[in-house]
């Protein structure tokens, strides 16, 4: 492996990023959505869309991928990207490795692999730093969660 990138579930386990905070640093798309809502994508077997993607959990020194495989995930992140102000905002995302953990539906336990994982904000700029402030411990990050612009949950889509 030459220092092209490591890809997150290859060379760097999901459990690292489950329930941590990353900042999107560059998008790839690689499907888009068509006029009527469709997601096209260009291949069966490539993902639709590839996130260089940085957090504290992750090494610095060398760029971290995630590929996104889900349709409402790339259309969460594709929403996002577009709606965000590049020079004022950043987009964070959420890996859940299992969001469903919690429900009834035994359907959506059976299909957790299959469904949307990502939970997509978009933060003004300097976001995750103060996502990842310590002080004011759990209140704190109650508190800095509320500073999102905008917010796309698995499942759900945009909230406001």
């Amino acid at each position: 492996m030459e220092n092209q990138g490591l890809i997150i579930g290859k060379h760097i386990p999901f459990e690292r990023i489950d329930g941590e905070f990353c900042r999107v640093v560059n998008i790839l798309p690689m499907a888009k959505i068509d006029p009527k809502g469709v997601v096209r994508s260009m291949s069966s077997t490539m993902p639709y869309a590839v996130l260089s993607i940085e957090s504290p959990n992750l090494p610095k020194e060398i760029s971290c991928f995630y590929y996104v495989i889900n349709k409402e995930d790339f259309r969460h992140v594709y929403e996002a990207h577009k709606q965000m102000d590049p020079s004022a905002h950043e987009i964070i995302i959420v890996y859940q490795n299992n969001p469903y953990k919690y429900q009834r539906n035994i359907w959506l336990k059976l299909l957790k692999n299959a469904l949307p994982k990502l939970h997509v904000f978009i933060y003004e700029k300097g976001g995750l730093e103060k996502l990842y402030d310590p002080g004011k411990g759990e209140a704190g990050v109650r508190e800095r969660m509320k500073m999102r612009v905008k917010e796309w949950k698995p499942m759900e889509g945009y909230s406001d």
